[in-house]
C-alpha cells in the first residue's frame, strides 16, 4: 500500500520542476518497460531462431509467429507491472489488449522490414544476417511501442500515474 502524497506534492509542478518530475516518472516506466521488453525479446529471438533455423520455416513466417507469442508475454508484463499505475480501470481489458495488438501489428511491420530487406534484398540468408535484421527491426519498433503504449494503451490518469511512479 502506498501513502498519499502531501498536498504540496499532490499538485503537479509546472515549468522545469514539472518537467523534471515527469522525466523521473518516465525513467521508472522506461526501466520496467526495458525489463519486460528484454524478457519478450529473449522469447522472440529463441522462438524465431528455433522456427527459422531449427525447423527451416521462412524468416518472415518465423518472425510473425515469434512476435505474436512475445507480444502476449509483453502485454502481461506491461499491463501488470510496467504501466500498472496507468491502467484505467474504467476501460475494458479487451479494449486495452485490442489497441495493444494493433500497435504491435504496426511494430511487427517495422520489425519485419529490415529483416526482409537483409534476407531478400541483400540475399543474406545466414543465421547472423537473420539475427542482425531481427535486432535492427526490433530496436526501431521498441521505440515506437514505448511511445504508443504510454499514449494509447496505458493512458489512464497520467498525473496520478506519474506521481505513483515516483514512489
Amino acid at each position: 500500500m502506498t501513502e498519499a502524497l502531501p498536498d504540496s506534492e499532490a499538485t503537479p509542478a509546472t515549468g522545469v520542476a514539472g518537467l523534471a518530475q515527469r522525466l523521473h516518472a518516465m525513467r521508472h516506466e522506461l526501466g520496467k518497460f526495458v525489463v519486460v521488453g528484454g524478457a519478450a525479446f529473449i522469447i522472440d529471438v529463441a522462438i524465431s531462431n528455433w522456427l527459422h533455423i531449427g525447423l527451416g520455416m521462412g524468416p518472415t513466417t518465423a518472425k510473425v509467429i515469434s512476435t505474436v507469442i512475445s507480444t502476449i508475454a509483453s502485454y502481461i508484463g506491461n499491463r501488470w507491472w510496467s504501466f500498472s499505475h496507468r491502467v484505467d480501470e474504467s476501460t475494458s481489458e479487451t479494449r486495452d489488449f485490442t489497441v495493444f495488438a494493433v500497435i504491435n501489428l504496426v511494430g511487427l511491420v517495422i520489425t519485419v522490414v529490415p529483416l526482409d530487406l537483409i534476407h531478400y534484398g541483400l540475399n543474406a540468408t545466414g543465421t547472423i544476417a537473420f539475427n542482425v535484421g531481427s535486432i535492427i527491426g526490433t530496436a526501431i519498433a521498441t521505440v515506437f511501442r514505448f511511445v504508443a503504449y504510454r499514449r494509447w494503451v496505458f493512458s489512464g490518469n497520467t498525473d496520478a500515474a506519474e506521481r505513483e511512479a515516483l514512489l
